[in-house]
């Protein structure tokens, strides 16, 4: 079984692929990922209906999804800073600097609810206030910043072995999509049951345990994706 340092370690190294697609020195281009960040979590906040002047429905999978979205920019941000190459040595020591931002925050976490500290809990499980801080990315140090995204991720219920699911999912849809037609434009989007296909790859994530593979998301894909050809 996977470690989550196997998993933060694996995804470092998955965005540094995905990176080397769109340039092949990514990390010398200048990519804004801060800037990025900062949208995103704009775009959580909106998810969690903010707005006290009129009605307004929180959908907090949208938020959670925007989480996924911003660690994709916090890894690459992480990487660039390194300023050469991310070797896998290198990509080994920000897993750990990673991990040494969630461990004391889980730490707080339990002990708020061993001793019932309602006040503390609320304010660490406050999502709006963690995703404001992210709308500082631009400003903010590397260990402030996976500090507020971590925090942010505990209190929209999404730990890092979730993120992680999900990030092998998106990466698998996408595989997926290109491998069945989305570059001529024989893909459908669209399935059998009138949903596209990120509402399948929701329903897989959430039926399947944090440990899932690859394959077991693609062949889950396919066996929905079949139903559609089939249609």
């Amino acid at each position: 079984m996977k470690t989550l340092r196997d998993k933060v370690t694996e995804m470092f190294l998955a965005q540094h692929e995905l990176n080397c697609k769109l340039h092949p020195e990514w990390w010398k281009q200048g990519w804004n990922f801060r800037l990025a960040i900062q949208m995103e979590a704009a775009e959580a906040i909106d998810h969690l209906g903010w707005k006290w002047w009129k009605h307004q429905d929180s959908n907090l999978k949208q938020a959670q999804m925007e989480l996924v979205d911003i660690f994709h920019f916090l890894m690459s941000d992480l990487m660039m800073q390194v300023g050469e190459t991310p070797t896998e040595d290198a990509i080994e020591g920000l897993t750990d600097f990673v991990l040494r931002r969630v461990q004391p925050i889980e730490a707080n976490l339990s002990t708020a609810r061993v001793r019932g500290d309602l006040e503390t809990l609320l304010r660490l499980l406050e999502p709006t206030q963690h995703l404001r801080m992210l709308l500082l990315a631009s400003v903010l140090e590397p260990l402030m910043l996976v500090e507020a995204f971590t925090r942010a991720c505990y209190a929209l219920d999404m730990p890092l072995e979730t993120i992680y699911s999900w990030y092998l999912g998106k990466k698998t849809l996408n595989r997926f999509r290109w491998e069945h037609g989305y570059d001529d434009g024989s893909y459908r989007k669209i399935w059998h049951d009138g949903c596209e296909d990120n509402v399948h790859l929701e329903r897989i994530l959430d039926s399947t345990s944090d440990d899932v593979t690859e394959q077991e998301i693609y062949d889950a894909l396919a066996a929905e994706y079949e139903k559609t050809e089939e249609a």
